[in-house]
């Protein structure tokens, strides 16, 4: 009995023992557990907008993105920017897919892409110019249903101030690209469209800057001469009775300056200064004469014809080719409105007995006495004398009454011309 009991005891003891060996293990796990745990690195993983921290000696992003719960059979991103598994505090983040629309300048493309809106157009194969407008910061975390337009830019020219330049816009009207250039118009300034015109590729748009000045000048007024003349003097001689003075006058101009350049003057004003003082000549008409009695000078002709360029005169003052030369009396006449051959009459166009000399002879007459030049004419009226007998030869046209006054009846020579 006592061996058995001994026995007994024996395996007690030994039953014990392993009991002891058993717990001895399980507080060791534990306290290996205990360890680790203590020391593992807690990670944040951020999916979408909620944020785990998981802690785990694991340096494998998949295995910390799984004990964190999310689901990877899902095609979701990662994005181990911020991920270092050796730091506290290191950050994997988790970018699930999402079904959104692109607006491309209207035409509207489906996209599932993950991430950010940066990474949805890059997805789509969608490249995007600086001058481009987006409707959604490119940072931002995408989410289904999301709707991003794009306003594509386009280029127009803006000529002002001496300067053409391009701009790059999306939209707007003329006034948005004056305000993309600084560009503020004056109260004068011209522009090429209005300002509420809509803007559209390839436009051009002028601006010119209008601006008016006044200014003020002093100019000249040039006096008149008027010419007296006396029978008595030689026409060689003249004399100045009083002598000319100018005036003056102000006149204020209104300029109008395109882009710095003058373009119009208008004259706002004018005032006289100084009335300007007419100039008095007296000139001698009697003419001086050679030994043969032939007038020298030919300085105040009558006749308001035309000489034909044949006519040529000689130092004397008479034609040098010339049919033959009638010398008798000759009288003046400035009344009628037409002559025997239907013209009008005028200095120039004489009377004559058609008999002797035919209509439209071709004339060139000269007093005898030096004093009247009557020039080159042509027979185109039948004189009074033709009837009354009075031995007139022929009857000048003159300027008025007082002009044939002062001729009176007078001899004179007259050139047949060829």
């Amino acid at each position: 009995m006592i061996t058995k009991i001994k026995l007994a005891s024996a395996k007690v003891k030994h039953f014990r023992v392993k009991v002891l060996l058993a717990v001895t293990f399980v507080l060791a796990c534990t306290a290996t557990t205990v360890f680790a745990a203590t020391n593992a690195i807690p990670t944040l993983v951020c999916c979408e907008n909620e944020i785990t921290k998981v802690y785990t000696l694991s340096a494998d992003p998949e295995d910390i993105v799984k004990r964190a719960g999310i689901n990877t059979d899902e095609d979701y991103k990662l994005n181990l920017d911020s991920f270092d598994p050796e730091k506290e505090d290191s950050v994997i983040y988790v970018y699930l897919p999402h079904s959104i629309v692109v607006e491309d300048d209207g035409i509207k493309i489906d996209v599932t892409a993950s991430g950010t809106v940066e990474d949805a157009l890059k997805e789509a194969g969608i490249k995007i110019k600086e001058t481009d407008k987006i409707s959604v910061n490119r940072e931002v975390f995408l989410r289904d249903g999301m709707i991003i337009k794009i306003s594509r830019s386009f280029s127009v020219t803006l000529k002002a101030d001496g300067k053409t330049r391009k701009y790059s816009l999306v939209k707007g009207t003329v006034e948005d690209l004056l305000d993309e250039a600084e560009i503020t118009l004056g109260k004068h300034d011209k522009i090429s469209c209005g300002t509420d015109t809509l803007l559209e590729a390839g436009m051009k748009v002028v601006v010119e800057r209008i601006s008016y000045d006044t200014r003020t000048e002093k100019e000249d007024i040039e006096y008149t001469t008027r010419t007296l003349y006396n029978d008595d003097w030689y026409s060689d001689k003249q004399k100045v009775n009083q002598k000319g003075v100018k005036g003056c006058r102000k006149i204020t101009y209104l300029d109008k300056y395109v882009d710095g350049k003058c373009v119009s003057s208008l004259v706002t004003n004018e005032k006289i200064t100084k009335q300007p003082v007419e100039e008095i000549v007296t000139v001698g008409t009697r003419y001086r004469y050679l030994s043969n009695g032939r007038p020298v000078s030919t300085s105040r002709i009558i006749s308001q014809l035309d000489p034909p360029y044949d006519i040529e005169l000689d130092s004397n003052g008479r034609p040098v080719n010339y049919k033959r030369v009638i010398t008798g009396k000759a009288t003046a006449y400035c009344t009628g409105y037409i002559t025997s051959t239907g013209v009008a009459p005028m200095p120039g166009r004489v009377a004559v007995d058609p008999n002797q000399i035919p209509y439209g002879t071709r004339l060139y007459i000269v007093s005898a006495d030096g004093k009247y030049v009557y020039g080159y004419a042509v027979a185109a009226d039948t004189g009074g004398f033709v009837w009354n007998g009075s031995g007139t030869t022929v009857d000048l046209y003159m300027y008025s009454y007082s002009d044939c006054i002062n001729f009176g009846r007078r001899s004179v020579e007259i050139y047949i011309l060829p």
